[in-house]
């Protein structure tokens, strides 16, 4: 794997996590517990998931190309010594994308919402939340 490769793989792989930090959240519902969220949650990721069925998609991250051509000389007491590098073709990088994670996750929300739960901007506040009456 060449530095081109290793930097949009760890550019991919830096991009997923934050998604994934971007996504935690926290949410609450005046009474509820944690137990009953997650019996929620789960019954709302069910039928998100039954409404918007994964559809992936294989989508190109980088184009091939061609390395560029590269001429090194070293000159020495006898001579000079020259060599060229590069040339190569890399193919294009791809990956998976599910093209209805959106709507999922929009749909996931508003079933959260409409069973009566809420975000919450942290923990303390989602804890704050639930322990008001309901």
């Amino acid at each position: 794997m060449n530095a081109m490769e290793r930097m949009i793989r760890s550019s991919i792989m830096f991009g997923a996590c934050v998604a994934v930090a971007a996504c935690t959240e926290y949410w609450a519902k005046p009474g509820g517990t944690p137990a009953e969220f997650e019996a929620a949650k789960a019954a709302c990721q069910s039928q998100a998931y039954a409404q918007f069925r994964p559809v992936m998609q294989q989508v190109m991250v980088s184009p091939g190309y061609v390395t560029p051509l590269q001429t090194i000389c070293n000159g020495g007491q006898y001579g000079t010594n020259c060599y060229t590098t590069g040339g190569q073709y890399l193919p294009p990088s791809f990956m998976m994308v599910d093209q209805n994670e959106a709507g999922r996750n929009s749909a996931a929300r508003s079933c959260l919402f409409a069973a009566g739960w809420q975000p919450a901007r942290n923990k303390a506040d989602a804890e704050a939340i639930s322990r008001s009456a309901p």
